[in-house]
């Protein structure tokens, strides 16, 4: 089975980058695609690896106007939306791929195969919800899966990407304001395999933890990368993963050997001294990621959009729609 993963990212790219880039050299029998406005000349990228150099603009043009002729999207972090739909906008590159997936820019790999297998790929049309790693099949059904409909009234339907210059979290469960397609595919009864074969690190606490369902937090102990691998303890017991997600933490990377290194709470390093040498401020580091949650928030509550998906979507919302119509009947 051949498998295409595609990742699109248009600004400066997260410190951590480098080690995706060898991460993916020990996937060998896994093809990669990067699309960027990043000419990645200080990187050793291996040639399983190929490298689209574009614009964010020409991203818009080309690409998605293959879906939508007019649309909304202020900056590229609204292209998280469009994910699902990479079957579509990436449907040349594709050609003679069994399978292809989407990930994000802020992870490391382990060994994909060792989780992702011919028989596990046979036996579903997708795999994994959340946005930072998903793989489809590369057939009609699995490029047009965001087009799902559902009678309820608590989802996006995909015509709502391009209504919106922020993202909506379409491609995962967006479980704060309406839901996207994995709430969708969940309403709709579409079973697909979504085992928790990756460490997805809390972005919220200092020390690493393992979100897991049903959103319980598990300590990460010893998480290292050895030759193609991502080994931790979970809660005492050892375990290999899919991939890492660092979910915007802010990672010091000093590594020479990419082969072996382990990773702490914001230093990845191949040096004990580097740990001695480099101490961790965990004061400061939650100030600065403090800083940055109520800067987000501030500028989501002067946000019309905000707004109108909250009243739109959110429990609430429903609500005062439904007396608000209860009241006109009444009329």
């Amino acid at each position: 089975m051949k498998i295409m993963m595609l990742t699109v990212y248009f600004g400066r790219l997260p410190q951590t980058f480098k080690l995706l880039i060898e991460s993916m050299r020990h996937n060998s029998s896994v093809d990669f695609l990067i699309i960027t406005d990043n000419e990645l000349l200080e990187y050793d990228v291996p040639a399983n690896v190929k490298v689209d150099f574009t614009t964010f603009e020409k991203f818009k043009r080309n690409r998605v106007s293959k879906v939508f002729k007019k649309y909304k999207m202020l900056n590229p972090y609204k292209i998280s939306d469009y994910k699902p739909m990479f079957g579509v906008l990436f449907s040349e590159e594709l050609t003679g791929y069994d399978y292809w997936g989407f990930m994000d820019s802020d992870i490391v790999l382990g060994d994909i195969r060792t989780f992702v297998t011919d028989e596990l790929l046979k036996a579903n049309t997708k795999l994994y919800s959340f946005g930072h790693f998903q793989i489809y099949k590369n057939n009609d059904t699995g490029n047009n899966l965001f087009k799902v409909k559902t009678r309820d009234f608590e989802t996006y339907q995909w015509e709502d990407v391009a209504k919106f210059n922020q993202a909506i979290a379409f491609d995962e469960w967006s479980g704060s304001l309406g839901g996207g397609l994995s709430r969708k595919l969940y309403n709709a009864g579409f079973s697909y395999y979504d085992n928790v074969d990756y460490l997805d690190v809390y972005s919220e606490k200092y020390d690493l933890f393992m979100v897991d369902r049903p959103w319980n937090l598990k300590p990460i102990t010893n998480l290292r990368y050895i030759q193609g691998r991502l080994l931790a303890e979970i809660e005492g017991t050892k375990r290999e993963f899919l991939y890492v997600h660092f979910q915007k933490r802010q990672m010091k990377v000093r590594v020479n050997r990419f082969n072996e290194y382990s990773i702490y709470q914001s230093l990845i390093t191949d040096s004990d001294e580097e740990i001695i040498s480099d101490q961790f401020d965990k004061k400061a580091w939650e100030e600065t990621r403090r800083k940055r949650v109520w800067k987000h928030r501030a500028k989501m509550m002067v946000s019309y959009e905000y707004w109108y998906r909250k009243m739109k979507f959110s429990k609430p919302g429903k609500q005062v729609r439904k007396f608000v119509s209860k009241l006109r009947r009444n009329d």
